[in-house]
């Protein structure tokens, strides 16, 4: 999906949309739409993700891992190429944060980069930093886990239970407010990430991922997870919000889940929300297509 990025919109708040652009740039001349350049881009993102640091609030000395291969890419090649690889940082055999680090052609010479992190940790993180005069600490869980109403018992192995998490999402529609308008968002039928917990309570669990019509970048995230409770396993969900835009959420036709406009101010010192987007300094070609 395209957005318009205005100058204006540049110095004030940003999505990670696969066309953030801003209005006035050209698309660039130079061969950028290459499957080469799209693997030299790709580098680079995993090492602007791999610069990045994230722990619990509690236990600041352990950082999260972070994995290696992105769970989802996307791309747009209309009059230029925007593209963003997604990434996930686990702990205690669970996602903590995920993010997504993606650019869009400036001029002949020059890419803009952006970053979206989200924390989906059930506890606060710790300050990190994000570049030398810009700080992130959550100080709230970045999700809240419900139980889904009459889910059923989980199942005994993950491969049925995989078969149940989708059966649930179809209960889970997710809203997103666009151009003036309201668009239902399309569910990616595999989820982005699949994992299991090291700890008592988290069984299983997956993120799931909700798109426009018109690309793959994700708006919304859902978390599905099947947690033992006493002798019990049950299912819970969290909505979790991927874009600056109003987003809502619904569970059998009623609204559940709903997050206005949102605006980062990363133009503080330390930013304490949960989610937050913004643009960071822009690279040039050259230095994209020598990396290795």
């Amino acid at each position: 999906m395209k957005k318009i990025l205005t100058l204006i919109l540049m110095l004030a708040t940003l999505g990670h949309s696969a066309s953030l652009v801003a209005q006035d740039a050209k698309s660039p001349k130079t061969d950028t739409n290459t499957e080469v350049f799209l693997q030299k881009l790709r580098a680079y993102y995993l090492k602007r993700a791999s610069a990045l640091k994230f722990a619990h609030d509690n236990d600041a000395a352990k950082p999260f891992t972070l994995e290696q291969k992105p769970v989802l890419t996307w791309t747009s090649t209309g009059d230029g190429l925007w593209s963003g690889d997604v990434f996930v940082w686990a702990a205690e055999g669970r996602p903590q944060v995920i993010g997504c680090i993606g650019s869009w052609p400036i001029n002949d010479e020059t890419r803009g980069v952006f970053e979206e992190l989200q924390s989906i940790s059930t506890t606060p993180l710790a300050e990190t930093d994000l570049d030398e005069s810009l700080k992130w600490h959550s100080e709230s869980p970045g999700i809240t886990l419900l139980e889904i109403p009459e889910a059923g018992p989980p199942a005994g192995d993950a491969r049925r239970r995989l078969s149940q998490m989708r059966r649930l999402t179809d209960r889970i529609k997710s809203h997103m407010r666009i151009n003036n308008a309201n668009e239902e968002l399309r569910l990616l039928t595999q989820p982005v990430y699949r994992y299991s917990g090291e700890s008592s309570t988290v069984v299983d669990g997956a993120v799931f991922a909700y798109v426009t019509t018109a690309g793959t970048d994700p708006e919304v995230l859902l978390l599905l997870e099947c947690h033992k409770t006493g002798d019990n396993l049950k299912w819970y969900y969290a909505p979790v919000r991927f874009t600056h835009r109003e987003l809502w959420m619904t569970l059998d036709e009623s609204e559940v889940w709903r997050v206005g406009n949102h605006v980062t101010p990363y133009r503080t010192a330390v930013i304490t929300d949960s989610y937050l987007s913004r643009p960071t300094a822009p690279v040039s070609i050259d230095e994209v297509k020598a990396l290795q």
